[in-house]
């Protein structure tokens, strides 16, 4: 007999493209640079930015091989494991923005491309957010910004899919 509460919508907040410019110009140099771009250009979850090593990057061929994720288990300590779903595992062309900053980051850490943890991807994040005079929003909005840029250039569903790591749209 127990009555839950209503749900209410959470108001997401796409940050705008000037938004993501300023955001990035803030992140220069710092730990939270390429998590930002992978974010915001690429279209990566958090749990993704925080697997991926530097062998899961073919520099050669501008490809980034999404295969791991990196999570909190139920006793709250960090995993890495399979991606989310089967559609989780993909390959991403590199764009040209992230390809540089790649090059710039390139040997700073021997395995992980972003050596940071969950929180201190969050706290970092929040700290250049408010560098870059923004609005406070979520790390994982980079990824709606993503989603509605390639929407409003009329990239099809599927391959928008593709790219995010959806099984469904």
């Amino acid at each position: 007999n127990i009555v839950m509460p209503d749900k209410f919508p959470t108001d997401i907040h796409i940050p705008t493209d000037e938004d993501v410019r300023k955001l990035v110009e803030a992140s220069k140099g710092t730990p939270v640079e390429l998590p930002i771009m992978l974010a915001a250009y690429m279209g990566m979850r958090r749990s993704e930015i925080n697997a991926v090593k530097w062998g899961n990057v073919d520099m050669k061929r501008r490809n980034l091989h999404i295969v791991e994720a990196t999570v909190l288990d139920e006793n709250r300590v960090a995993v890495t494991k399979q991606p989310k779903s089967v559609a989780g595992k993909r390959s991403l062309p590199i764009p040209d923005i992230v390809f540089e900053a790649l090059e710039r980051h390139q040997g700073e850490h021997p395995v992980l491309v972003a050596p940071l943890t969950g929180n201190g991807l969050y706290r970092r994040f929040k700290t250049v957010q408010k560098k870059a005079g923004l609005n406070d929003f979520r790390f994982h909005v980079l990824r709606h910004y993503n989603a509605s840029v390639m929407l409003a250039l009329g990239i099809p569903d599927k391959y928008a899919m593709e790219r995010m790591g959806h099984s469904t749209n």
